[in-house]
């Protein structure tokens, strides 16, 4: 659900910004496919097989993506950790634009455009072609749009955090959550 909420925030930015929006996915989770649609975008569903393809994934999305639109360049964006070079490669040879969601940098990526919001985004070692940009830290956070509008609401007020959220994702091991716990009492901060 992290990498659906992360691609969400990135899709109401790009509809705010006047571009049309769909989804493709293998409904693994009924309840992310009903979050996308609640959402106000489209979903276009692959079948679920026990096992995953690349090549067929990769051309069932490009049929998808031709078959949609107004016939201009479109863009990609993928935000899993399957998507191998190869896939990569293979849309990428189609003349669409590619956008690449990673946090892990394990593998070669050959997007036009890498993001990864992490705190520590900058300092993970990257492979990348030349010429692809990376949007790598907390600057580039993909925050949904009720998280900005509160944000917008504080404008003018005080603000001194009284409430602080921590999201640290499904995959988040316990001694994480204790280097959290105690990074926030060394704050001293009895009104939180």
């Amino acid at each position: 659900m992290g990498h659906l909420m992360r691609s969400l925030a990135l899709a109401e930015e790009a509809k705010y910004e006047g571009y049309s929006v769909a989804f493709i996915t293998t409904p693994y989770l009924k309840e992310a496919v009903a979050k996308i649609k609640k959402n106000g975008f489209k979903v276009f569903e692959l079948p679920i097989s026990k096992r995953w393809y690349w090549k067929k994934d990769a051309k069932q999305t490009v049929k998808i993506m031709n078959s949609s639109g107004d016939g201009s360049k479109k863009w990609l964006v993928l935000d899993n950790y399957f998507f191998n070079p190869e896939y990569q490669k293979f849309i990428k040879d189609t003349g669409a634009y590619l956008a690449f969601i990673d946090d892990m940098a394990d593998q070669k990526i050959l997007a036009d455009l890498l993001i990864n919001h992490g705190i520590h985004a900058k300092s993970l070692r990257y492979k990348v072609d030349p010429g692809v940009r990376c949007l790598l830290g907390p600057k580039y956070a993909l925050l949904r749009g009720e998280i900005v509008s509160g944000a917008r609401n504080l404008k003018g007020r005080d603000r001194a955090a009284k409430n602080i959220l921590v999201a640290l994702g499904g995959a988040a091991k316990s001694k994480n959550v204790k280097k959290v716990y105690a990074a926030l009492c060394r704050l001293g901060q009895d009104n939180l």
